[in-house]
This record gives C-alpha cells, sequence and structure tokens, in this order.
C-alpha cells in the first residue's frame, strides 16, 4: 500500500495537498470527512486517496508510543514519558473533532475503522462512512468519548494505567466532557512537545497575571483558588536538589494555588541560572529537562490551569494554536 504512494506523480494531487484539503486534521482549515469533501471528484480520485493511506490501526503499530525518562535531581526515578511523534499524530485526530467555534460539525458512526492516515502527509483524516452533521452537544460528546476509545484501545492497547497522569486526564476529559470542553481537549498539555511545555505554561500563566487580573478580578481569583495542587508542594519541591534552589521559602511562597505558579514560572524562566557546573563547565540540565522535574513534582498543575480557564471561556483568549500544528 506504501509503494503506490511514492510511485504516484505528486502532480495527481495537487488539489489534495494536505495544508489546503478541509478533511485533514490541522487546525489552519476546518475538518471534514470524505463524505462531504469527495464530492467534487471522481471515484478514481477517490480510490486513489484511500490508496495513499493506511488504517490508524495498522499505522500506529510500527510508531513508539512512549519512552523513559530520568529527570535530573531524581537518580531513582524513571518516568514514563510519551513520544512526540505519538503526540503529534493524537493531536492530529483531536484537530478533525467538533468545536462551536471553529469546527461546526459532528460526525456519525464515528470509530476506530473508519480513521486513515494520510501516508505523505501523515495526517488523519475520516472516511466516507464518517457522515457528517451540523454541531449537536449530544453528538459532540459521543465523538470525543470515541476518540477516547480509539486513544486508550487502538493507540495504547487499553494499557493507559501507566501512562501520565496528565494525559490520563485528558482521557477522562474525553470521555464525559468532550462537548464542553473541547478546546482544552485539543490543546492540551499532555500532547504539546516537551521542547515547547515552558512556552504553553508561560503563555498561560502571563495571560492569568499581566490580563486577566487586571481585566476581571473576580474571574482571576476564582481561578486561582480553584486550581488543584499538590498540598505539600513545597515539601516536594524541595527534595529535588535542582527545583530546591529556586525555592525560596515559605514565606516568599505561601501555600496558595498562585504561589505553585509563580514557583513553576519563576524556576522556567529562570532555569539556566544553575544549569551548569562552572567548575567543571559540564551541563547539568537544559530547559526541557527543568520541565521533566516539574512534571514528576506538580504532573497535574498544569492540567488543573488549562482546565480551570477553560471552563470560563478564557482559555481560548490564549490563542494557543500556534503550539499544537
Amino acid at each position: 500500500m506504501a509503494s503506490s504512494m511514492f510511485n504516484s506523480s505528486a502532480s495527481d494531487f495537487h488539489r489534495l495537498s494536505a495544508k489546503a484539503s478541509p478533511f485533514f486534521g490541522e487546525y489552519s482549515s476546518p475538518a471534514s470527512s470524505l463524505a462531504d469533501f469527495s464530492y467534487g471528484f471522481g471515484g478514481d480520485m477517490y480510490s486513489k486517496l484511500l490508496s495513499m493511506s493506511m488504517p490508524l490501526s495498522e499505522y500506529v503499530k510500527p510508531i513508539a508510543k512512549t519512552r523513559t525518562v530520568s529527570p535530573p535531581g531524581y537518580p531513582n526515578h524513571r518516568r514514563l514519558v510519551l513520544t512526540d511523534g505519538i503526540k503529534r499524530l493524537m493531536r492530529r485526530v483531536l484537530a478533525l473533532m467538533p468545536d462551536p467555534e471553529t469546527n461546526n460539525m459532528c460526525f456519525f458512526k464515528l470509530k476506530a475503522d473508519n480513521v486513515f492516515v494520510d501516508l505523505l502527509s501523515g495526517k488523519p483524516f475520516l472516511d466516507a462512512a464518517s457522515w457528517t452533521a451540523n454541531y449537536d452537544g449530544n453528538l459532540a460528546q459521543m465523538n470525543y468519548a470515541s476518540v477516547e476509545e480509539i486513544f486508550g484501545q487502538t493507540i495504547f492497547s487499553g494499557a493507559v494505567a501507566s501512562l501520565p497522569a496528565d494525559f490520563q486526564q485528558l482521557l477522562g476529559l474525553m470521555k464525559t466532557n468532550g462537548h464542553t470542553a473541547s478546546y482544552a481537549i485539543q490543546h492540551h498539555c499532555s500532547l504539546i512537545w516537551r521542547v515547547d511545555k515552558k512556552e504553553l505554561f508561560t503563555r498561560i500563566y502571563d495571560f492569568s497575571n499581566d490580563i486577566l487580573q487586571k481585566w476581571n478580578y473576580m474571574s482571576y481569583a476564582d481561578v486561582m483558588n480553584s486550581l488543584h495542587f499538590p498540598a505539600n508542594w513545597n515539601t516536594l519541591i524541595q527534595q529535588n536538589p535542582y527545583l530546591d534552589m529556586f525555592y525560596r521559602g515559605s514565606t516568599y511562597y505561601p501555600n496558595a494555588g498562585k504561589e505553585v505558579l509563580r514557583f513553576k514560572r519563576n524556576a522556567y524562566i529562570h532555569c539556566l541560572q544553575h544549569a551548569w557546573d562552572m567548575a567543571t563547565m559540564q551541563k547539568i540540565y537544559d530547559q526541557a529537562d527543568m520541565g521533566e522535574m516539574l512534571e514528576t513534582t506538580l504532573s497535574l498543575v498544569l492540567h488543573s490551569f488549562q482546565l480551570e480557564l477553560d471552563k470560563r471561556g478564557l482559555l481560548r483568549h490564549i490563542r494557543l494554536e500556534s503550539l499544537f500544528l
């Protein structure tokens, strides 16, 4: 199947470029299914497109889905993380899903058998069995619940208990709140590349502190008071010698939700201050490692931050799309 793709002339498919085609999962354009888009093409074009694709269930088999990391400062701890490749694929599947403001449609008969991946671009699409309908909250929820099952069963073969905590929270969110939390789901922290997690956090933090706090203090205070974080977060921080370098005591960081965020922001922004051993000129950690250290200690803080903003319709204002292409 793959060979037919590479033997095809690119000029045969100039109208089907991944960036321009609305049935591909891409944030820059609406998502649709072949049931709609293939209306303007003959059966031969439709067949050629399918011949250049592979069912998602087959496409994911050779892809590395997880790896283990040992965050600096935790010599006896190995943490399982999702690979960037599988994150990108899942983000692209989610880009096909309903959103009342950007993709005002839902799908019937959405299941793993209807999801294909274009072999040229690596982007998923839905085949003609996934007939479309106008946006409906109940149907949207069914779509997200179907994707949760596709992720959990088709991609990870049901073995989700050992996966990162924030990704498990994403699965739960899709299963129960897909119709109300579509933006938070499609831009969830568990699916961003590790090198971009600092940017994601600082964008959300800066919006909350520099804009929301001044614009609507009641909403800001409500978000801060609703955050979920470890009650002993300051004790956990001090168990890592590199994070402890940024901790300036309980007077500077009282045990309040916004102080957890402030610590995390300061550790990200100033992380390079302690990243090198100046005596030996050896690197100890980098910015991505700092993210792993913070996620090991404060794994669900960013998830909670995103969710609380999204519940109040505020997360969209940050415009996170560019981080999830």
